[in-house]
């Protein structure tokens, strides 16, 4: 049998480039994204789980009591934003009021229809800096990219990493804002670059969208503005920007509102407001978005990198992928390259330097998530820097410049990202009893009757009972509460009427039913259905809380 000759390997390669440049996308971003969603769901089984139930530090409890409040046509007190709450609003109305039977809906729109997005938002971004080949290679690196990083990683951090980070985070087993917020970032890039090739005013409104959208599901993710800026801004596309500006103006002035109506006060895009517990790890901190995520210091800088290398088996491989790639980024493409360095700059950098983002903890890599899709962009660009590698990967993309058209896309992508939350958050009437309660660990759930709880005086102390109630594939507890003082809600004078709720525990068990016996007195008693990821766990995150009921004991 003959060898092939090295003319028969280079005629073997240039057919699969051809291929490869001509090939209908679809064709291999299907099979791609299937793969993808294979790795998140391999993940998410290797990890602690119970049932449905990854962890989120408690935050998905307060995705969850927003998201019920909505779809309820009502606004809590509005501590996080609005994108998520308004697009998930319909979950409990078909599934029920507790996060744990709404879990599953969520999780299977994320994984299915969240994954496929990242992955077609990646190829579309790298199609735009430097060519369909440069697209397809990013693209795979996005794929296997966390099985070599957790690769490289030291064996006792792996797991940590994977359970607090990997799974919930960046493939979306959880519910919370930061796996979309990869998602939006990337399809903002790919709309702001599309509108810097093209010129076109209504690819300009795209752009807006995704931003305005991308600000309204966290605001600190505005520290993607200046990335998005820089092109049209240096272009002097006054025109594109004005529009681009319009077209987020509906998301900001959403932003407003929901603020507004739910804190009762204005905060300037939510910063220096309420503090809010967010995850980041095993353990729970207070954020605000001013003070701890604008703060630049060398030294920590210095100190985040140590961190890294102490878990990461060489540190100087990621400052090299960053460094060389934006260089050969920027040479390929000067422009859309300095974008996509000032996008990772904003996230990895400048609100990687918070002092909340800390490595040991796994909170640096979700504080900077959106900032990880530009890294994998810079890691892509490493190869560029072989002599005329860059100049076969390019892409000619045709400028039309023109007046704004209403394409279908354009119409829906204003329906769903701009009129949508408006009106909903326009019709939502603020709570004028408490029918959301938050704890005092933060974790937040709907106040109801669903668990049917009584109490009643007997003999020498107090019954207690409460019904059942729908868990799915969640192992989960219930949680008794009694006071001598009140019905453990303080309620704010201004914004919506939310019960913070903070009355001590006197047991949790599986069980129906508990007998108490506090002595002579008046006493009020609560229960709560509670639940984490870990099924043993004899406490969790607050998922459903009773009435308060009223008892008075001789």
């Amino acid at each position: 049998m003959p060898t092939p000759s090295r003319a028969d390997a280079a005629r073997l390669v240039a057919g699969l480039t051809r291929w490869l440049r001509d090939v209908r996308p679809v064709y291999l971003l299907l099979p791609l994204s299937l793969i993808q969603i294979g790795i998140g769901i391999a993940f998410a089984l290797s990890v602690q789980h119970n049932g449905w139930l990854w962890y989120s530090g408690g935050d998905a409890t307060e995705y969850w009591a927003e998201q019920w409040s909505v779809g309820h046509g009502l606004l809590p007190h509005t501590f996080l934003s609005f994108v998520l709450p308004v697009a998930f609003a319909w979950v409990p109305l078909l599934w029920g009021p507790t996060l744990l039977t709404g879990i599953p809906a969520i999780v299977v729109v994320q994984v299915m229809i969240g994954i496929p997005l990242t992955v077609i938002g990646v190829w579309a971004v790298a199609d735009r800096v430097a060519g369909r080949l440069f697209a397809w290679w990013t693209t795979i690196l996005w794929i296997v990219g966390p099985l070599l990083f957790v690769w490289g990683l030291r064996s006792d951090y792996r797991g940590q990493f994977e359970q607090y980070f990997l799974v919930p985070h960046w493939f979306g087993f959880t519910d919370m804002a930061d796996f979309w917020s990869v998602a939006l970032a990337l399809w903002s890039a790919w709309a702001v670059f599309r509108a810097l090739d093209s010129r076109r005013l209504e690819h300009a409104a795209l752009a807006g969208l995704f931003i305005g959208a991308l600000i309204g599901l966290k605001p600190a993710n505005s520290l993607f503005l200046p990335a998005a800026l820089l092109g049209l801004v240096i272009l002097q596309r006054w025109r594109q920007l004005l529009v681009a500006a319009v077209a987020a103006a509906p998301a900001i002035a959403t932003l407003v509102l929901w603020k507004q109506k739910g804190i009762g006060q204005l905060p300037v895009l939510a910063l220096g407001g309420p503090a809010v517990r967010e995850a980041s790890g095993p353990n729970l901190v207070a954020v605000s978005f001013s003070n701890h995520y604008l703060h630049f210091d060398w030294a920590h800088i210095a100190t985040k990198l140590s961190q890294i290398g102490e878990v990461f088996w060489s540190v100087r491989l990621l400052e090299f992928l960053a460094i060389a790639g934006a260089f050969a980024l920027v040479r390929r493409s000067p422009l859309k390259g300095t974008c996509v360095v000032l996008w990772f700059a904003a996230f990895c950098i400048l609100k990687g330097n918070s002092p909340l983002a800390d490595v040991p903890e796994t909170s640096y890599w979700r504080l900077t998530q959106p900032g990880l899709a530009a890294f994998v962009l810079l890691a892509a660009a490493v190869p560029l820097l072989v002599p005329g590698l860059g100049r076969r990967l390019s892409a000619v993309v045709p400028a039309n410049p023109g007046r704004l058209r209403a394409t279908p896309g354009l119409i829906v992508a204003v329906a769903l990202l701009a009129v949508l939350p408006l009106v909903v958050v326009a019709i939502a009437t603020p709570m004028s009893s408490p029918k959301v309660a938050r704890n005092s660990d933060n974790t937040e759930a709907p106040v109801s009757t669903a668990l049917g709880f009584s109490a009643r005086p007997v003999s020498g102390g107090v019954q207690l009972s409460w019904r059942s109630i729908p868990t799915g594939s969640v192992q989960a507890r219930f949680a008794v509460y009694r006071s001598n003082l009140n019905d453990g809600c303080e309620v704010q004078s201004i914004g919506a009427r939310e019960c913070f709720f903070d009355m001590p525990t006197v047991t949790t068990t599986p069980s129906l039913s508990a007998t108490d016996r506090p002595g002579p007195g008046r006493w009020w008693y609560r229960v709560s259905l509670i639940a984490s990821q870990d099924r043993t766990a004899e406490n969790g995150d607050l998922m459903l809380l009773s009435p308060a009921v009223e008892v008075t004991t001789k």
